[in-house]
């Protein structure tokens, strides 16, 4: 396949040696150069076809998808923004724009361009979903929980809407609103890991920890094994009263970080509950260690 965009980029090369100021040879070649992830060289291509005939629609929003993905959203943004004023319902044109809006905070200009979407569309849950999230970013936890609720009305296994609920339920101390949501959640679909997980804490910050660890076992299942899982499933089963098992889980998150306070500390008390008091007395020293900088900048 690379060998094709090459013998087109060779053409476009010949071309251009006679007639440099067209612009669709430019434009082509910058796709060529896109297909074979010369992405410096597609960009100079995309910016010459633009510079040739800025009124094409097409040039413009190559160059400017261009500097989106090389992260130069300030050239990016002036050429979404005018191809969304030439065509205002153009979803292709919005997305981009009201994705840099986001990125640089600029909430009430996405919403602004989602509702404009959403007017056409009162259905599409989508723009809702949209709507919502930027809501929850300005912090109007109200406004987002009710276009929330109406975007899971019209599809109830809209896995963005409960997740961004469940976040909203739990920032505002409503705990239980949020578990009971990600439950249903993870009963439209039990493979989205990420539900697991939000749950699990939610149950670790309320110290149901057998709960919690039967959430983390599954993540760990699923062949995620990072050091907060190990560690938080080692801690359930400490707390569970089933010490060997949470060493096991807590050393290969110690493997992982060895200067984890909390790693250490529940290694230490692992290892009291099944009386080694050399391992325990060792890791227990481990954890007050890591403590003993921050008593002193306490003054302590």
């Amino acid at each position: 396949m690379r060998g094709e965009y090459d013998k087109v980029i060779d053409t476009c090369r010949q071309i251009l040696d006679y007639d440099n100021l067209n612009p669709e040879i430019h434009y082509r070649m910058g796709i060529a150069y896109q297909n074979t992830l010369d992405e410096d060289l597609s960009l100079r291509s995309f910016y010459r076809a633009y510079s040739l005939d800025p009124g094409n629609k097409a040039y413009g929003f190559m160059l400017a998808k261009a500097y989106y993905e090389k992260g130069k959203l300030k050239l990016a943004e002036p050429l979404f923004h005018e191809l969304c004023t030439i065509d205002s319902m153009n979803w292709g044109y919005a997305s981009y724009l009201t994705s840099i809006y986001m990125q640089y905070y600029r909430y009430d200009e996405a919403i602004g361009i989602y509702k404009r979407f959403m007017m056409k569309d009162t259905a599409n849950y989508i723009y809702l979903n949209k709507i919502g999230f930027a809501a929850l970013k300005k912090g109007d936890f109200g406004y987002a929980t009710d276009l929330l609720k109406r975007s899971l009305s019209l599809n109830d296994s809209n896995l963005i809407a409960i997740k961004n609920l469940a976040y909203i339920f739990s920032a505002t101390s409503q705990p239980d609103t949020a578990i009971s949501i990600l439950t249903g959640g993870i009963e439209k679909d039990s493979t989205d890991m990420n539900l697991y997980s939000m749950r699990a804490q939610l149950y670790f910050s309320k110290n149901y920890t057998k709960r919690a660890l039967d959430d983390y076992l599954v993540i760990l299942s699923s062949g995620d094994s990072s050091k907060l899982y190990l560690k938080r499933a080692g801690i359930g089963y400490c707390n569970n009263l089933q010490p060997n098992i949470a060493i096991s889980y807590l050393m290969k998150a110690y493997k992982l970080d060895s200067t984890d306070y909390e790693t250490c500390s529940y290694l230490g008390q692992s290892y009291y509950k099944l009386q080694d008091m050399e391992k325990s007395i060792y890791y227990y020293k481990k954890a007050i260690s890591f403590l003993t900088p921050v008593y002193k900048q306490l003054g302590m």
